[in-house]
């Protein structure tokens, strides 16, 4: 019998990290639309997008690398660049799964089982309120199917598992938390957790993402929104990066943080510590954590003004393609569509910034590589008008 891919090694990781990123990019606006729980500020697409583009960013720097200097890598950035609740908490799952792989320069299936274990045992230790129907009960159950397909030889079929298995349990989420089955919605960190597995999975079935467009989710009602919004009211989604030599142990800043606010989760590991609590006192927050060492980054964001801000009507979009070079950290901002040009590399073809980074394509230039551009397709720019009118659509209901 021949096996497909026997292992996971530096390189191989990095890729499929890659592909994850992306693939959580693109349903980056079906997440924001879904989020309901804890508080329905349309912000987890963006906060899981915004921590995977800083693990990519962090790894397309590096190159290829042995496995322990990809997962030290990884993880550090995930620390950096977490965002928001489930940014946080996916954080958590990517520093156990580093801690799991360990020194090894390669990875076969059981020892992927053991390490998404401990990414699992991670994630639950970190939180002060452990709630399922959410990232934990699909990573719980990525956890589980992993052990059983520890025996597998071939990782694709192992992914095709663990996919299939963590969809069934994200279809169950709404019987899980009364807010999700009140919205008619799945949990959104729970999808993005999802969609993470399915671009490893995707990258190793295809070779890149799959053509088409994104699956689209159905919208939280108002009355969903109102009574999560009524159960959890704080103001100010707080988060503090801090450096020091003699931090406190994670569950001492969670227990100082508990008196501040709710929605507690804190990664720590080394001399960085990064704390997320949603509180009605932000600056209090920056004070006890300037308590601990030094502040490195700090933010406060107004989940009342993003949850008035979701339900205006959007009357102007943004569509444009590839080639206008914009930052990332601007087309988020500002929610601009963007329509891939196409990189032609040695007569194959790929979707810019999805399939081909810049800095890869330009890469293959210096390399010697025949390469050309093209302009986008017509139906790809109808598909992104369509797009841009039914978000505004969803967010208001229709125009008058």
């Amino acid at each position: 019998m021949t096996v497909g891919i026997a292992y996971v090694d530096g390189p191989r990781l990095r890729r499929s990290l890659l592909a994850a990123a992306d693939w959580v990019a693109a349903g980056r606006d079906e997440l924001n639309r879904i989020n309901v729980f804890p508080v329905p500020d349309g912000d987890t697409g963006t906060n899981m997008c915004l921590t995977l583009r800083a693990v990519a960013h962090a790894l397309r720097e590096l190159g290829d690398a042995p496995l322990p200097r990809i997962t030290e890598t990884m993880a550090q950035a995930s620390i950096r660049g977490a965002r928001g609740n489930s940014g946080l908490m996916l954080s958590q799952f990517l520093l156990g799964l580093q801690e799991g792989l360990g020194a090894s320069l390669s990875a076969t299936t059981a020892d992927l089982a053991r390490a998404i274990r401990a990414g699992f045992e991670r994630l639950h230790g970190s939180l002060d309120e452990p709630v399922e129907g959410t990232i934990l009960t699909v990573a719980r159950e990525a956890a589980d199917e992993a052990e059983r397909a520890a025996g597998e030889r071939d990782l694709r079929v192992f992914m095709r598992r663990l996919v299939a298995r963590t969809e069934i349990a994200l279809a169950r989420t709404p019987e899980l938390l009364h807010a999700l089955k009140l919205a008619g919605v799945v949990d959104a960190g729970a999808q993005g957790f999802v969609r993470f597995l399915e671009g490893v999975k995707r990258l190793i079935e295809e070779g890149t993402l799959a053509e088409g467009a994104v699956d689209r989710l159905e919208t939280p009602n108002a009355a969903a929104q109102t009574e999560v919004a009524e159960a959890r009211d704080y103001q100010f989604c707080t988060e503090v990066l801090i450096r020091g030599d003699a931090l406190p142990a994670a569950a001492e800043v969670r227990r100082a943080l508990r008196e501040l606010g709710g929605s507690i989760v804190v990664l720590q590991t080394g001399n960085l510590l990064k704390a997320h609590v949603h509180t009605d006192t932000p600056d209090a927050v920056f004070t006890l954590g300037a308590s601990w060492g030094v502040l490195e980054t700090t933010k406060a964001e107004d989940m009342r003004v993003q949850h008035r801000a979701l339900q205006a009507k959007r009357s102007l979009a943004f569509i444009t393609d590839t080639a206008c070079d914009l930052p990332d950290e601007l087309v988020l901002q500002y929610d601009i569509g963007l329509v891939p040009t196409q990189l032609i590399v040695e007569e194959r073809s790929y979707r810019d910034r999805l399939e081909l980074t810049p800095a890869e394509f330009f890469q293959r230039l210096r390399a010697g590589l025949a390469a050309t551009t093209s302009q986008p397709t017509p139906q790809a720019f109808a598909d992104a008008y369509t797009d841009a009118a039914r978000a505004a659509f969803d967010t208001a209901g229709p125009a008058s």
